[in-house]
């Protein structure tokens, strides 16, 4: 053999040996899915993954399974490639997905995520075979592809991490821990322990130790009950399934979990007709007693306001299994045992005015009624220091059915100041008029009382309560919960307010007759009787919304008016808020706080000048020359005529024969 030849021989071996390194190269790019188990009726997402590919641009690939194990209910497309087509045939076991990437990729991409349902008896097994029908680069070049198939298992006894729930105990401090036992094997699991242990950092450990049993391709929930709850204190909860090892699974691993909470201090109260605080006997109970109450309880902070409820109180649902429509604290030993309750009626039949108006149960968290009724009793949770608060009420509608709301319950002071709907917080700006500097005492004191009385170690208000006149409070009003003191007169916030009442839900408002309960005028008493010389109110914040249509639903910002129809009435319903935040010095003042009378214990017949001090020669003088009477047609019927400002008003005065009676039926 001649030299020539050899070299030939040598190219071409050379050459050989380039080409196959090149082919096996090719081949190196892989197809797989993964190996995986899951429980009966679970659900997983697997990616299709291609391992070391060179400029990927389309591929059309089928999936074939044991449609009697596992199902598949979706693909989706992943970052490196976009699902063009997917044909699920659950009834063959296949599955047909072409997907591409226009652009190229390389390296190690997912072609696709393959959702599966596991619908087999636990124990069954399918494989996961891959059958590449077409996978190409940009240039439609043929890629080849080695294939690495995966399977699926339906898994025995399972405790899941996610089984772990827990709920506040039956009027008590305690917390239920409810564990959702999974047995996915083909057979009984008989006489096993559940371990259940609860440590923390300030309070003392517990464990609880249950013997149990779990049918086979059945669940069980087991539910113990904690000692009570610390306020402040962290808690772990670890639950072990089987110590022992008694049952045979599949994977022993996978039998403990383990959920932390935190124990929180909330406020419970339920009430009627606008926060009556007695026990309600009449038509809607059935002429039995159902109690009214206000309570403080530790929880977890998990717990949602429903959860909380009905750990208190027996609950009607309505036949949707979802709204409610009775309440009753029965204090039995076990919930469920109330025969009646206080329910809640659509066709007028609680006699209480206005009869004709439908009245049901509606939640408020920290004074701001709730939006979505009653969804967010069931997806709200609940944070420290919350208030939630349960009261059966009618609308307020103005007089007609155009302009219907709900107010804001004052009774829950100091909330919103301190924690707004949804855990929020704003600061809280106090404005009073600035044309009038003898407000700026009242409002320093009404500071003082938020800092210094209403702040604990969760929430300290100083600092962020501040004070501003009306001319002065510029950008702060869009931005804070405010609390008006003045008239409409000298403050022009509460005059902007007042121009829009019906909109952001104020209970009361002014005009030439005095103020005006708008739940009481027209539909309950005359005008006569329905007007009152201060109030303190809460609505709406409207100056934190480009429209003001129907802002008393608005969550964020909430105004407090103390205001009066003249200064001295205006004064005395300011001085309310600088009584402190005592649970008992608030339970009377209801939704919204009304009164003719004046701090000096007037009850403010015949005080026709709005100076507080009733029944002088001026205010006979007043009704001379007044038109109409300066402060409210109730105060100007002194002897109780039903014709207000009269001579007649004016000699009884004189002569102090003040009885500026009120027929109105209503009782509030």
């Amino acid at each position: 053999m001649n030299n020539i030849t050899k070299i030939g021989i040598k190219a071409f071996s050379v050459a050989l040996l380039i080409s196959l390194l090149a082919t096996a190269s090719a081949a190196a790019t892989t197809v797989s899915i993964a190996d995986t188990v899951v429980g009966s009726g679970g659900v997983v997402t697997l990616p299709i993954m291609i391992s070391n590919i060179t400029n990927y641009g389309m591929g059309t690939m089928d999936i074939r399974y044991n449609s009697s194990v596992v199902h598949v209910t979706d693909v989706t497309s992943s970052s490196d490639s976009n699902v063009v087509t997917k044909n699920i045939d659950n009834t063959a076991g296949v599955t047909r997905i072409l997907a591409s990437n226009t652009g190229g990729v390389s390296g190690n991409i997912v072609f696709a995520n393959a959702k599966f349902m596991a619908v087999g008896v636990p124990g069954s097994v399918t494989s996961l075979n891959i059958d590449v029908i077409e996978l190409c680069d940009t240039s439609y070049n043929d890629i080849p592809a080695n294939i690495s198939d995966g399977s699926i298992t339906v898994s025995d006894l399972d405790l899941y991490p996610c089984s772990i729930d827990f709920s506040p105990a039956w009027m008590s401090n305690a917390t239920d821990i409810t564990v959702r036992l999974f047995n996915n094997g083909t057979g009984d699991a008989c006489n096993f322990t559940l371990n259940v242990t609860m440590t923390s950092d300030c309070a003392t450990n517990w464990a609880n130790i249950t013997n149990t049993s779990v049918c086979a391709n059945a669940y069980k929930n087991i539910t113990v009950t904690s000692p009570p709850l610390l306020h402040c204190c962290n808690y772990t909860v670890n639950v072990t399934l089987d110590p022992e090892n008694k049952i045979i699974e599949s994977n022993e691993t996978n039998n403990t979990a383990t959920k932390r909470f935190r124990a929180i201090r909330v406020k419970l109260k339920v009430t009627h007709h606008y926060g009556n605080m007695t026990a309600y006997n009449g038509t809607l109970s059935g002429n039995k007693s159902v109690v009214m109450f206000e309570l403080y309880k530790n929880v977890t902070n998990y717990i949602t306001p429903y959860e909380l409820l009905t750990s208190e109180v027996d609950v009607l649902l309505l036949s949707d299994g979802f709204n409610i429509s009775g309440i009753n604290r029965s204090y039995a030993s076990s919930p469920g045992m109330s025969t009646w309750y206080l329910n809640r009626s659509v066709g007028g039949e609680d006699p209480e005015c206005p009869e004709y108006r439908p009245i049901y149960w509606y939640l408020f968290m920290n004074g701001v009624p709730t939006p979505n009724m009653p969804e967010r009793m069931y997806d709200y949770t609940l944070s420290c220091g919350e208030v939630v608060h349960m009261d059966l009420l009618k609308y307020i509608n103005s007089g007609n059915d155009t302009s219907q709301f709900k107010p804001r319950p004052i009774m829950d002071f100091p909330e919103p100041f301190k924690r707004g709907y949804n855990g929020t917080f704003n600061d809280t700006t106090i404005v009073y008029p600035s044309a009038d500097p003898s407000y700026l005492p009242i409002a320093t004191a009404i500071q003082s009382n938020l800092v210094n009385n209403c702040s604990t170690h969760c929430v300290n208000l100083a600092g962020h309560v501040h004070i501003h006149t009306d001319v002065t409070v510029g950008n702060r009003k869009n931005t804070d919960h405010l609390l008006l003191i003045g008239t409409t007169q000298n403050n022009n916030l509460i005059a902007f307010a007042n121009a829009n009442h019906t909109e952001i839900g104020m209970p009361m408002y002014y005009d030439s007759d005095g103020c005006i309960d708008d739940w009481l005028y027209p539909d309950c008493c005359s005008k006569k009787n329905s007007s009152y010389h201060r109030v303190v109110m809460a609505c709406d914040n409207p100056f934190d919304n480009a429209n003001t249509t129907d802002s008393w639903k608005d969550t964020n910002l909430t105004m407090w008016i103390a205001s009066g129809v003249t200064d001295c009435y205006a004064k005395d319903a300011a001085e309310m808020l600088t009584i402190g935040c005592t649970q008992p010095l608030w339970d009377d003042k209801r939704f919204w706080n009304k009164s003719r009378a004046s701090s000096g214990g007037n009850d403010g017949c015949g005080d026709i000048d709005g100076d507080c001090i009733p029944g002088t020669i001026n205010d006979a003088i007043a009704i001379v020359f007044a038109t109409p009477p300066a402060i409210s047609l109730w105060a100007a019927d002194v002897d109780c005529d039903c014709v207000p400002g009269t001579i007649n008003d004016a000699i009884a005065i004189v002569f102090a024969n003040l009885n500026c009676c009120d027929e109105c039926p209503c009782n509030i």
